[in-house]
């Protein structure tokens, strides 16, 4: 009998009790292949330090050469600073000569030593997630895809992996995939135990000198779910239990230490770790509040709840022991109760008080509205207010720019450049409508593949974090074309060269096969010196595409093309034209344009303030017959740019105050096209007025 606990709870563990799991394969496996850089993400005290340990020692000399760097006690002042401290860890660990670090680069450092011996190089890279509050660890993790990149050229870097082992999800440690070491890592999964795996554990009591029953197995397996620290801590207590003169284990036995162990949890570092992260981190805290209350998150938010080692799935708590250490009444209580509780208990209230003051006859506008806004609540879940943070904490919202039907458009700073951006979240209520949902995306994606100095610039088109969905987008200061014609802040001059520079917009957008179907003046964004930029493509269409575009009116009626009201799945680029044309006159006319429009176009158009030859092009482009109005937006451009280049303008009333340069000035820097039947002429007037009248 031997006197030694073989359990060990937590640490690098060499003990006789390690469990060999289908991780310790495969990690072998993938490092012998070197096809990619191994990683595995994992709670903390689920093994990866131990696994790592036997792994290195199984990996034969000459042919490996392993060195361990933890990056845990690393104090990271820079990105040379890191490296520094990174490449005399790997000399210590593997016992290279440390002269070459002098040499600055880490890739001639480790050309340098690879060229010292014939064997692979490989450095197991322990507790990652400590470089997520370090600024220049996308430099840091960039660096290491380049050495993965370089394989194809330098020989020596193809014996070099690396292994990343942490307790974070990839995504959170580099933005851009390009440059991403996990886009060309292979993840490896890191199970708890099975039963059959706690039953080979539980034997490892015989060498205290006790019998364990079968029920003793199943008991640990039913409270600890095959945790790898819940499992070596519970047999830890067991196997001393046996070594004071237990003979017999039992289930009874179990119930006891665990007992204990929950009873001492507020003192046990591992149980107060999961604690601190999820109290002290207001993102998870929430998510895990959403997950109590029953809602359905995201597969990248359940990853990061899953790697606090708390929960498991949909369930908040990963096993029975956690949920006595953490649920309602325990030593580490989450207050689980949940959001939603708390409102249904405030909404139980207000009907309540609402009864009473009907009963009493008195007024209930005022509770009725806190009811309204208390089911609003309900439904979607809490409200988005100024100084919260999306996407784990990058984006700040500092205000609110809009709000429209299907989506808010947040002002908000990013944290990680210091820039000011725009984030476009879809309603909750809509969370759940795939269509509504679909649409909203496609409609970034389309935006972002467009690069125009007139389109507004997606920066990132998909997030997605606790029900939310968003996409970020440049921050353009001046508000939109409809608020600054409406308070009087653009000149004519102003008004016709931001149409231009939208319809060149539309023209790069038409030859790329995408047809906008909601230019209107509130979907044109206004930046420094008046700079008009096109948003808002979550009608757009793919003209090639069939079956993706829905049935019904779209689009606001006003600025919307006739045939987008009555079978948008047949409108083409010109019913951009039609939108971008009525935009113009919108513009000229300063106000919001009533019905008449619609109705008489013509009469409506000839009573603004501008030449003649100007008035005809705003006709043809708000034509009612689609084969009326001009073939393309290039045509359209060209047209108005000349015609109100002739100047044939009657006076209009100045405006009260002016955001740009005059129309000279920004109209000689629009690229116009070269060549077409405008291109050189003036568009002719149409003859004998239109074919048909619009409906009256």
């Amino acid at each position: 009998m031997t006197v030694d606990n073989p359990y060990r709870a937590a640490g690098a563990f060499a003990g006789k009790a390690y469990i060999r799991r289908g991780a310790d394969a495969e990690l072998v496996e993938q490092i012998r292949d070197n096809q990619y850089y191994p990683y595995f993400a994992a709670p903390r005290q689920s093994g990866k330090s131990s696994l790592i340990a036997r792994t290195m020692s199984s990996l034969p000399a000459p042919e490996f050469r392993c060195a361990l760097v933890d990056l845990s006690p690393f104090v990271v002042r820079s990105y040379d600073d890191f490296w520094r401290q990174f490449l005399h860890e790997v000399a210590r660990s593997a016992n290279f000569d440390p002269a070459p670090i002098g040499k600055g680069d880490p890739r001639e450092v480790f050309k340098a030593w690879l060229a010292a011996f014939p064997g692979r190089l490989v450095i197991f890279v322990d507790e990652i997630d400590v470089l997520l509050h370090v600024e220049c660890r996308e430099q840091i993790f960039s660096k290491i895809r380049t050495f993965f990149n370089l394989r194809a050229h330098e020989e020596a870097l193809q014996r070099l992996t690396f292994v990343l082992a942490g307790a974070a999800h990839s995504s959170r440690f580099i933005s851009d995939p390009r440059w991403s070491p996990f886009n060309v890592a292979i993840e490896i999964a890191l199970e708890d135990l099975s039963l059959a795996q706690v039953s080979q554990l539980a034997s490892y009591l015989a060498t205290a000198g006790a019998f364990a029953g079968p029920d003793l197995v199943s008991r640990v397996f039913e409270l600890t779910a095959g945790s790898v620290f819940l499992c070596q801590l519970v047999f830890e207590a067991l196997w001393n239990r046996a070594a004071r003169g237990a003979k017999k284990l039992d289930a009874s036995d179990v119930d006891a230490v665990v007992a204990t162990i929950v009873a001492e949890s507020s003192r046990n570092i591992h149980f107060y770790n999961i604690f601190r992260l999820v109290t002290q981190d207001a993102r998870l805290a929430m998510l895990f509040r959403r997950l109590v209350d029953g809602e359905e998150l995201g597969e990248e938010d359940r990853k990061e709840l899953q790697l606090t080692g708390l929960c498991r799935g949909m369930d908040p708590f990963r096993n029975e022991v956690y949920a006595r250490v953490f649920g309602t009444g325990g030593p580490l209580d989450l207050k689980v109760a949940g959001a939603k509780a708390t409102l249904g208990r405030k909404l139980e209230a207000a009907l309540t008080k609402r009864q009473q003051l009907a009963d009493e006859g008195g007024a209930t506008t005022e509770v009725e509205i806190e009811i309204a806004a208390l089911k609003r609540e309900f439904r979607e879940g809490a409200q988005l207010r100024v100084g919260d943070v999306l996407a784990r904490g990058r984006y700040r919202l500092l205000g609110m720019v809009g709000q429209g039907g299907f989506a808010t458009v947040w002002h908000a700073r990013d944290e990680t450049t210091k820039r000011e951006v725009a984030l476009k979240v879809l309603h909750g209520q809509f969370a759940e409508d795939k269509t509504r949902r679909d649409r909203f995306f496609r409609g970034a994606w389309k935006m972002s593949e467009l690069r125009h100095p007139a389109i507004v610039q997606v920066l990132e088109p998909y997030g997605e974090e606790a029900g939310r969905h968003f996409f970020v987008m440049e921050y353009m200061s001046g508000g939109t074309l409809h608020e600054a014609v409406l308070d009087k802040k653009l000149t004519a001059d102003q008004v016709v060269a931001g149409v231009v520079a939208v319809g060149q917009a539309l023209v790069h957008a038409h030859e790329r096969g995408l047809v906008h179907r909601d230019v209107k003046p509130s979907n044109v964004l206004l930046g420094e010196a008046a700079a008009a930029k096109l948003t808002d493509f979550d009608l757009v269409r793919e003209q090639d595409a069939s079956g993706s575009t829905r049935t019904g009116p779209m689009g606001s009626f006003i600025y919307a093309a006739p045939e987008v009201l009555n079978r948008p799945q047949d409108a083409d680029h010109r019913a951009d034209i039609y939108g971008l044309a009525m935009t113009a006159v919108f513009g000229l006319h300063g106000a919001e344009l009533p019905l008449e429009v619609v109705r008489d176009a013509d009469r409506f158009i000839d009573r603004l303030h501008c030449g003649g030859l100007m008035k005809d092009v705003l006709k043809k482009g708000v034509a009612w017959e689609i084969e009326r109005r001009f073939r393309s937006a290039a045509e359209f451009t060209q047209a108005l740019s000349t015609a109100w280049a002739e100047k044939e303008v009657e006076a209009a009333p100045p405006p009260q105050k002016s955001m740009a340069p005059t129309w000279t000035a920004m109209f000689a820097t629009l690229p116009l096209p070269e060549s077409g039947p405008l291109a050189a002429a003036k568009p002719a007037a149409p003859a004998g007025g239109r074919a048909a009248r619009r409906p009256r």
